[in-house]
């Protein structure tokens, strides 16, 4: 079809839908607008009959309010107009219909004041009633009116007779001008496509020859300046085309842009769960968003270096920045962090990192945005492998001279003629539209770096995925091992209660108060700050465990550490201790550094001998609840006899106080935080704490923020501690 003919049937079309567009408009304004307009302009008119109509009743003049009336009464427009009084009865009715018709018509319809849909000898009819009132506001009557909608669609077909011409003289005219620019434009490309065939049907010629025989038609100067644009632009496709070594570039730029489609999706996925929370952002969403945007960043600065050194890039199938030693631990908990976000609508998909003890320290020579792009990859099939429900868990270990990361799923497992075949480009299984870019590129990656990628299978029982890297030096910055004298004292600086809730809780396990080993919390840069310069013998010796960030403030535990000269006594325990300024910083300040992530992990010992934290020490021979529901008391003796764990259980503090002799102040307490009569449990804790005891925990179904001021007091729920796994 030629294209002026396309034209015509698209000016055509676009005229009509133009006129249908106008007349369902006005159709729709006739139903929501002119009827309302119309009913309000008659009930405006029977409101005057009213005031006229109010002067007869009054006086009981009915012969002249007859005559007012039947003077107001237009027969063309109206079915009846009457006039009643107060106590709905009849004073006068003027119609041209029979009277008998009439009142029939009047026992169908409601007491409404206005009824629009009603219909009389088979004309629709409106009926419009106005009260008769007194500037007292008494009732003298009602005027009644009943209206012929043929007036309302009259004034709606005048108006649409008056679309239809404007329509017609308009569309043809508009039309004819219309396509006569068009063709005017539009012939020169005719004859600009007539002869590129005319020259495809020759092909190959001689470039020169192509650039001549394409000359612009008669046409316009802007046509003419595009038809140039387009000889010109086709002249560089040829010579591009001809071109081998562009050739290559584009295959690997293809390859490239396909890696980094297959890469940001998951970041962009955190990134946009977090960034419609921005209000008021903690720690953790904190640390989220920075790992997201890092990722992200980390992906476009690997395609730049990439580009600029494609073909040993292509071969290495590895990122072009130098391993450097990364701490894996944070690595992982980040990438897990993040893919619980990702993956939150799947509510009975589990992603977990079991990190243990000996998971602490293991630094890796890696990328570490490669490493999370791998990490990142693996997780997305080991959850893509689920069904509705199911677990993803994530472990690691020192295993010889290496580090092993698992990754273990219980979904559907994978076939073993396809588990061979895995980890080569373009192989995948079970993904719809998978490309097996992100096994290859985790197979590739780990391999640059010294190590290997296996997956092993079951079919309908799962897949385990491990990544086995070389094991690094710990950096010099790094805090191994957390060291304590006897009788030191501790301060932390956080402004996240959790945080100190781990660091008392860990302490309390190790018994540091038994060993004159202090602990100290501080939420503010004012309390921290009054208490070191008020107490120069004590802080002068302490260790401080001071938090980076403190929300709210403009002050961090760096400025304070530099600013009251505790460099080389402080820790800094961060989520950030990635960034490279940061880190410097450290070292200039001669500070020791760890990730916040890692604080339930990190090796604590006080001085010789002392107990290895989560070592072979003895259980509590006794833990004391102090409860008032006996409900409670059977719940936690059977978790505590499960547990091999003697329990005391008190429903009355009195009564505890009573026996208070027999226990020591190490013996674990916990205390309901509202023991009935008004008592309330962390008034009985305060009252503990000053005789000594030091273990209290309160158990509560209330926030832990009701309790955040008393930071040496730990907040667990109802369900007893010590049941099933530890």
């Amino acid at each position: 079809m030629k294209t002026n003919l396309k034209m015509i049937l698209l000016v055509v079309g676009m005229s009509l839908a133009m006129f249908l567009g106008i007349f369902a408009f006005h159709a729709y304004r006739f139903e929501h607008s002119y009827k309302r307009e119309f009913l309000l302009e008659k009930k405006g008119f029977g409101e005057q009959v009213s005031g006229i109509a109010l002067t007869g009743l009054q006086t009981s003049n009915f012969f002249e309010l007859s005559r007012l009336a039947t003077g107001l009464f237009r027969a063309d427009s109206m079915l009846y107009l009457a006039v009643l009084d107060d106590a709905g009865q009849e004073v006068h009715l003027c119609t041209e219909s029979d009277i008998g018709k009439i009142e029939e018509f009047r026992k169908k319809f409601t007491a409404d004041v206005i009824q629009e849909k009603l219909s009389f000898d088979g004309k629709s009819v409106a009926v419009v009633r106005s009260e008769v009132r007194d500037d007292t506001g008494k009732l003298w009557g009602t005027v009644e009116i009943a209206y012929y909608w043929d007036s309302a669609y009259r004034i709606f077909l005048d108006q649409l007779v008056s679309v239809f011409v404007f329509c017609v003289i308009f569309i043809p005219v508009w039309s004819a001008i219309l396509l006569y620019n068009t063709r005017a434009l539009l012939r020169p490309l005719d004859q600009f496509v007539t002869n590129l065939r005319e020259i495809e049907a020759e092909w190959p010629i001689p470039v020169g020859d192509f650039n001549s025989r394409l000359v612009p038609a008669k046409a316009n100067s802007e046509v003419k300046v595009l038809l140039d644009v387009l000889r010109t632009s086709l002249v560089k496709l040829i010579a591009a085309q001809e071109a081998h070594e562009k050739e290559a570039k584009f295959s690997a730029l293809g390859k490239q842009a396909a890696q980094v489609a297959h890469d940001i999706r998951s970041p962009l996925a955190a990134m946009d769960s977090i960034t419609r929370d921005t209000a008021h952002l903690p720690e953790e969403k904190r640390v989220i968003l920075r790992s997201a945007v890092g990722r992200i960043r980390d992906i476009a600065n690997d395609l730049i270096e990439k580009n600029r050194q494609l073909p040993a890039a292509a071969a290495a199938g590895a990122s072009s920045e130098p391993p450097s030693a990364q701490l894996l631990s944070a690595l992982i908990e980040s990438i897990v962090t993040e893919k619980r976000l990702q993956f939150r609508s799947k509510i009975g998909v589990e992603i977990d990192a079991r990190l243990e003890k000996d998971s602490y320290g293991l630094f890796a020579r890696i990328n570490p945005g490669e490493f999370k792009r791998v990490l990142s990859n693996i997780l997305n099939n080991a959850v893509e492998a689920l069904e509705k429900t199911g677990s993803v868990i994530i472990r690691m270990a020192p295993a010889g001279g290496g580090i092993s990361i698992t990754v273990k799923d219980n979904g559907k497992g994978i076939p073993e003629k396809i588990l061979a075949r895995l980890g080569r480009r373009g192989e995948t299984h079970g993904k719809a539209g998978g490309s097996g870019l992100g096994l290859y590129h985790a197979r590739t990656a780990a391999e640059a770096w010294g190590g290997a990628l296996l997956i092993s299978s079951e079919a309908g029982r799962g897949t385990v995925v491990e990544l086995k890297v070389p094991r690094a030096d710990i950096p010099g910055w790094f805090l191994p091992k957390l060291e304590l004298a006897p009788g030191e004292q501790v301060v932390v600086l956080d402004d996240d209660t959790s945080i100190h809730q781990v660091w008392q809780g860990r302490f309390d396990s190790l018994r540091a108060g038994e060993k004159g080993v202090g602990l100290l919390h501080f939420s503010t840069p004012a309390e921290f700050r009054a208490w070191v310069t008020g107490n120069p013998p004590v802080s002068g010796k302490a260790l401080y465990l001071l938090d980076y960030e403190l929300f709210g403030y403009t002050e961090t535990g760096l400025s304070l550490a530099e600013e009251l000269q505790l460099g080389p006594r402080s820790v800094l325990v961060t989520s950030r201790y990635e960034e490279k300024q940061l880190l410097e910083h450290c070292v200039r300040l001669k500070m020791r550094l760890m990730p916040k992530g890692l604080a339930g992990l990190i090796p604590i010992g006080i001085g010789e001998g002392s107990p290895a934290e989560g070592g072979a020490a003895a259980a509590p021979a006794s833990v004391v609840l102090i409860d008032d529901d006996m409900l409670v008391h059977m719940n936690w003796k059977l978790a505590a006899k499960a547990a091999g764990i003697g329990l005391t259980a008190f429903t009355d503090p009195a009564l505890f106080s009573a026996n208070i002799g027999t226990f020591s102040k190490e013996t674990p307490l916990y205390i309901d935080s509202e023991l009935g009569g008004g008592v309330e449990g962390e008034e009985i804790a305060k009252d503990l704490r000053g005789k000594g005891f030091f273990n209290i925990t309160m158990t509560t179904g209330h926030d832990h923020e009701k309790f955040a001021h008393l930071t040496w007091l730990k907040v667990i729920g109802k369900e007893p501690p010590f049941g099933g796994e530890r």
